[in-house]
């Protein structure tokens, strides 16, 4: 088992794993400036990463409606063939409008757009019923779905949109990178049940634990 400690791999297999990485998620500068220092192609048009990036930036900063525009500019078919992408944007534009206490037009927002989705889609409706919640609280922190605030949704409205994005371009949804954490995890998993090998315990330091 030293022998895997020591396995190595290829400078350019690693580098098209980075570059990946950074074309997915929508990095352009830092694309640009890894191209030109390890050589490793761009494959895609950059321009398309702006794009992309543009989109992911207004999610994050709040501006769903300018996000919504942006997509619809881009391929308005994202989001007419994607009902549950399209609920999930204007669920989270209904969560901007309680975090700004925009009670009156937060509850016309929901009447006009949200409530006709859950009619056509009734298996929405549990969660426009928990975003809705936030009405009843006057300190929105009080409320047992106060998570919907959390700034960490809007990356994950985020993600879903950028995946959605790159599989309209038909390019793949998520980096490679996250194919290899799963197979390495599967892996060392299935191999520890019967043997003692390395296994990574934390990921991001690449931390070992020697046992089983």
């Amino acid at each position: 088992m030293d022998d895997l400690k020591h396995e190595t791999f290829a400078d350019e297999d690693i580098n098209r794993v980075v570059m990946d990485f950074l074309v997915v998620e929508g990095h352009m500068s830092a694309a640009q400036h890894f191209q030109r220092e390890s050589q490793t192609k761009l494959l895609v048009d950059a321009n398309s990463i702006g794009h992309r990036m543009s989109i992911r930036d207004s999610v994050q900063l709040g501006d769903i409606e300018g996000a919504i525009d942006k997509v619809n500019d881009l391929n308005p078919d994202i989001l007419d063939n994607n009902p549950q992408l399209l609920f999930d944007l204007k669920l989270q534009q209904l969560v901007e409008l309680i975090r700004q206490n925009k009670i009156e037009e937060g509850l016309a927002f929901a009447q006009s757009d949200l409530a006709q989705l859950c009619e056509e889609h009734p298996e929405f409706l549990p969660s426009l019923e928990q975003t809705m919640a936030l009405f009843v609280f006057n300190d929105v922190k009080d409320s047992p779905f106060s998570k919907l605030l959390d700034y960490s949704q809007r990356q994950k409205v985020a993600s879903e949109l950028n995946s959605s994005i790159l599989t309209s371009l038909s390019q793949k949804p998520e980096p490679r990178l996250y194919d290899l954490f799963r197979i390495l995890l599967h892996t060392q998993k299935t191999l520890s049940k019967d043997i003692t090998i390395p296994c990574i315990v934390d990921i991001s330091s690449a931390k070992f634990n020697e046992s089983s």
